[in-house]
């Protein structure tokens, strides 16, 4: 889970008129920790250091939500290793063909099909002499309904398709939980520049206003790892759960007076 958090700078850079040094207002840190404030002057000790309000105020707001996936991209692929180049191609292009065969049987089209990845090279002995050859493809399906990703894991497996099997889940439209994760991370930033505000005798009534957005969708880890074999022709059907995904949106306002 993200960790949220929440730091509030109050920053104040004024000049003293008539003074040869700069006033640098109180620094709120984080935690409630008491403000201090730092004076660099000059011209003499006896200068006067004179205390006026911030001139902004800068904090920051985190918000998330957790919505269940609406689609996934479910992975798997060959590799195939024969005595010569052909024959070791021949046999990946048979396993997808099938595969593919078994998705169009779910229902999947081939604008939702797409070649991942795909190789072939020659495999050699510790004299550097060619023994063989290995071939291997993988594709990567885009499944609409979630309730389907087990049965098109199945689909690649049950054509010896078992290599690189994997699941990602994602959303077909993450605006509006993204919009949710903005709204609460801005109200979380703006109830606290108008607590800090208040402390130092200010209102953001009035105020320019600025605010900066970092946005990140936390996912699932895959199923299967990349690079494992799932075991072909299991008698069970595979079962794949979604969860939730994290949406996560970190805000910083700067409050100009």
């Amino acid at each position: 889970m993200a960790h949220r958090y929440h730091s509030a700078l109050i920053v104040c850079g004024l000049v003293a008129a008539g003074l040869g040094g700069a006033l640098l207002g109180p620094v709120v840190a984080p935690g409630g920790l008491a403000p201090r404030s730092t004076l660099a002057d000059t011209t003499s000790p006896a200068s006067p250091a004179t205390t006026a309000p911030p001139n902004s105020v800068a904090v920051s707001g985190s918000g998330e939500v957790r919505v269940p996936p609406d689609m996934a991209t479910v992975t798997f692929g060959v590799l195939a290793d024969r005595a010569t180049a052909a024959d070791a191609q021949d046999e990946a292009n048979r396993v997808i063909a099938a595969a593919v065969g078994n998705l169009h049987r779910l229902g999947i089209p081939d604008r939702l099909i797409q070649t991942a990845a795909i190789a072939l090279q020659p495999r050699t002995d510790n004299s550097g002499n060619v023994i063989g050859y290995e071939a291997s493809q993988t594709l990567a399906v885009v499944v609409d309904r979630v309730a389907l990703v087990g049965r098109v894991v199945d689909a690649g497996v049950a054509a010896h398709a078992n290599n690189n099997v994997g699941i990602a889940y994602g959303l077909h439209d993450e605006n509006a939980a993204r919009t949710a994760a903005l709204r609460m991370a801005v109200g979380v930033a703006r109830t606290r520049a108008a607590a800090a505000a208040a402390a130092l005798g200010r209102s953001l009534i009035g105020a320019h206003v600025q605010l900066t957005e970092n946005t990140q969708t936390v996912q699932p880890q895959p199923v299967v790892a990349a690079g494992r074999q799932a075991a072909p022709g299991a008698a069970a059907p595979t079962q794949a759960f979604g969860g939730t995904l994290t949406v996560h949106e970190d805000v910083g306002l700067t409050y100009t007076f």
